[in-house]
């Protein structure tokens, strides 16, 4: 039995998405915001914030890549949106 009705009925699990599978899929845009943050060297608390927005609209690398952007800025660590967009793409290809 699933652990709860929020569980059961995501949107992921209305996606058709399983627990695994989003379980892997939120590793893997972690994993590219943490090489990201890195790359543009920003502090980790603006990379975790930039999860948190993350793991709250469950999204791909687009979506990560404008929660970084917006995280530096609420953190008062602004990095330029063209800085972000060209490393984002780097690491992207």
């Amino acid at each position: 039995m699933s652990r709860d009705p929020i569980e059961r009925f995501s949107p992921s699990r209305k996606d058709g998405i399983d627990a695994l599978q989003e379980t892997h899929l939120r590793y893997c845009y972690c994993a590219f915001l943490q090489n990201l943050g890195i790359r543009l060297d920003l502090p980790q608390t603006t990379i975790g914030i930039a999860m948190v927005l993350c793991h709250r609209f469950f999204c791909i690398e687009l979506i990560a890549t404008a929660a970084l952007f917006l995280a530096a800025k609420a953190e008062e660590t602004p990095c330029p949106l063209n800085d972000v967009l060209r490393v984002s793409s780097e690491i992207f290809h």
